[in-house]
This record gives C-alpha cells, structure tokens and sequence, in this order.
C-alpha cells in the first residue's frame, strides 16, 4: 500500500508532516530538538521540568480547564522528555481534532510559567525522582548514562539542580531552542494533510511572535564520554541490576542498521543468544538482553540483566559477547533478525507510531524514510556486517558497566573484567 505522506512548511518556518490512515482516530506530536541535553549544569532537569509547566495555566484556562477540556474531547495530555527532543503529544477521535488542538495550541503558545504553580509542581518532579532512583530497572540505566557521560543524561537531573529551577530558566529553554526551525508537527490518522495544515496554520503561524525568540539556535553541546568505568548504587534493592553500556553510532552512521541487527540476534526475544544461555541453560535470570540507542552525534549499545546471582551471569553474558567477535552469525539467525525487524516496521497499527517515528525522521534527518526504504537497508546487511560491528562495539575495555544492587559487585567484576 502507498504511505500518504506529505510534507509542508508553514511560513515562520515550522514543518508539518502528516501521514493520512484508514482510521478513526488521529495522532498528533509536536516535536522540539531540545531536551536534557542543553540543559545548564546548574539547573539539569529544567528540560524535563518545562515539560510539566507547560499544562499548567494560561490566561484563557486553568490547569483544570486543559485537563477537562482534553478528557472531553477524548484524548488525554502526554509529554516526554529525551536527551536531544522534547515531545507534546495526544491522540484522539479525528472528529474532533481540532477541537483538542486547540486546547494543546493554547498551553503551547500561551503556558504561563507561573512561579507558584512551578513550587507546587516541583514536589511532584521530585516525587518521580524518588520513584526513579528506587525502581531497580529505572536506577540503573540512569545510573550508566550519568557516569557514562553526564548528569544530563539522566534526564530528570538531581534533588539539588531541580531545586535551583526557577521558571525563569525555562524561559531561557524556550527561547534558545523552541524555535520554529526546530520544531516539526507530525500528524498521523483520519485526517487529511490539506486540513491539518489549515488548522496548524491558524493555531501554530504565530508561535515565533507568542515568546522572545532568539534568533539562531545555539551549537549542539558535544557529548564528552566520562573516564568512569564502573558506578554502583547499594542497600535499597533485592536484586541485582547490571548494565554494560558500550559507545555506539549515531542516529546517520550507516553501520546503525548492522547495530540493531546485532543488537536483535544477541539479545532480544527469547530465540536470542543471551535469553537462551543465560536464562533458559542456566537459569540465572529472569530478564536480560541488549538494546541500540542512538542520538544524533553518538551511540550507546546496551547488554544488561536482573539477576540473584549477578557474578554467574555475568560471566556468561561476557562469553557470549566474545562470541559474537569472533565467529559470523549463522543464516537462520540473520533471516530471523531481519524478518523480526521488518515486521517491526510493517505491523504498526499505531497512529502514534507512524507520528513520532515521521517526526523524529524529519526534525534529525530532514528527510522520511519510508517502509520501504528502511526495509532495504535491513535486507542489505549481512553476516560479516554483523561481525565487524560486534568487533568495534564489543570491546570489554571500552565498556562502562553500572551496577544497583543490596551489595557492592565492585572487586568481583572489576576482577573478571575491568582489568
């Protein structure tokens, strides 16, 4: 079937990309290249504490009144907050998709970013912090990217930085990086392109007039790789939590593909080597796997376990990281991760889906790519693809390894592997 999408640009710069679908229901993300990233070191989390302010109050509605506004209309209010993108998000009846934008417009244009609102929201901030840090599964990936890289790369930031927030800093986020050539408008479901772009027109045409926006969008911040190579949170946890993150490719490299491929055959589903040897042999674990993260400038390759016996597998999951360095893939493994990520692709029934995955196309990429396309790239790769990634990636002495856990693991596994 033909993918209906269609690109446009609304004259102050902001691009709109809709994907028209035999559906109902509609989805629509607005989607900002800015998130934890570019937030300054005194005040990590603003990023992400922006996020909730912006449904908190305009002069025309209360946060009652957007929040009742929206559950009427069908649809609920939805935010996240990534490293390098902050997303506003809903779904709900195409019938009255404009009626719910409009809300959404408001908070967008109009957010008040009141001070004593932002006092009463602060403790619901740092209450999901707490539950973060206390959530074994949470902890310890945030655990690796701040020692990987940066405080920053948690996210949320910690107790002190998102105590110094004021709302005047993210005024300042605001018009440093919520410019319209850095936000796009994805719109996915029963909708047609020439509506939406009426209706973005009228609601979004005068985003760049409703804040003082700077001019230019400052220069990406590099991210700088911490010489830390082993971080551990102790006391709270049953369980031991233990991630090997390892640096990977950005969202551009051309080897990404072979990456998630390997990514896929090590450890993702229960035909995946680490799920077999580590789990159904041994029965050292109840989840483990691998995962890819990219970002625009940088990777992160993923290989991790919940386990009682944290020592024991981890000397398994090592054995079969060398594994994968020295020996090709078989066949049957390959047209299995293959199948497994083109149906991945083409069995999305998800409007939301379809939207993000547009917008996060255009606002990194400048560009869609199409089933189609990516299809091809995943059929292009092959065994000795595979095999060179895992050699570059899978190098123990560039791994950072996190550990949250009700003991420390430090002599043990800098014994195994950090030496």
């Amino acid at each position: 079937m033909k993918e209906k999408i269609k690109v446009s640009t609304l004259p102050n710069g902001i691009r709109v990309v809709t994907q028209e679908r035999d559906s109902g229901k509609v989805a629509f993300v607005f989607m900002v290249g800015c998130g934890a990233r570019y937030d300054p070191e005194k005040v990590v989390g603003v990023s992400h504490a922006l996020e909730h302010m912006m449904f908190k109050g305009t002069e025309k509605r209360s946060p009652r009144d957007i929040a009742r506004e929206m559950e009427n209309s069908g649809s609920d209010i939805n935010a996240s907050t990534g490293i390098e993108k902050t997303t506003y998000y809903f779904t709900g009846p195409a019938s009255r998709f404009e009626q719910t934008l409009k809300v959404y417009a408001d908070s967008l244009n109009n957010s008040l970013l009141d001070a004593e609102e932002w006092n009463k929201e602060r403790g619901a901030v740092l209450e999901e912090k707490e539950m973060r840090d206390e959530s074994n599964t949470k902890a310890v990936f945030q655990s690796l990217h701040e020692k990987m890289f940066n405080l920053n790369m948690g996210i949320l930031g910690s107790r002190e930085t998102i105590k110094n927030i004021r709302v005047e800093d993210m005024g300042d986020i605001i018009r440093k990086y919520y410019l319209p050539e850095n936000i796009v408008i994805s719109v996915s479901g029963g909708i047609k392109h020439r509506k939406v772009l009426k209706v973005v027109k009228r609601l979004f045409g005068d985003f760049h007039n409703s804040w003082v926006l700077n001019g230019n969008i400052p220069k990406s911040i590099p991210f700088v790789r911490s010489a830390c190579r082993y971080t551990e949170k102790t006391g709270q946890f049953q369980q031991t939590g233990l991630v090997l993150g390892f640096p990977g490719y950005s969202m551009k490299d051309g080897r990404n593909c072979a990456a998630r491929a390997l990514s896929g055959i090590l450890g993702s589903g229960m035909s995946s080597r680490l799920f077999q040897e580590v789990r159904e042999k041994r029965g050292l674990v109840y989840h483990v796997g691998s995962d890819v993260n990219s970002f625009s400038d940088m990777g992160i390759f993923y290989a991790y376990f919940f386990s009682t016996k944290p020592v024991e597998a981890l000397l398994v999951l090592t054995k079969e990281l060398k594994k994968m360095q020295k020996f090709p893939v078989t066949e049957e493994e390959l047209e299995r991760v293959k199948f497994q990520m083109k149906s991945a692709i083409l069995c999305r029934e998800n409007s939301s889906s379809f939207a993000s995955s547009n917008a996060q196309n255009l606002l990194f990429g400048n560009c869609i790519i199409s089933e189609s396309e990516y299809c091809a790239k995943v059929d292009a790769v092959t065994a000795e693809d595979i095999l060179g990634v895992a050699r570059d990636i899978l190098n123990l002495s560039k791994a950072t390894v996190a550990v949250t856990g009700p003991k420390s693991l430090k002599e043990e596994i800098e014994e195994l592997m950090l030496k």
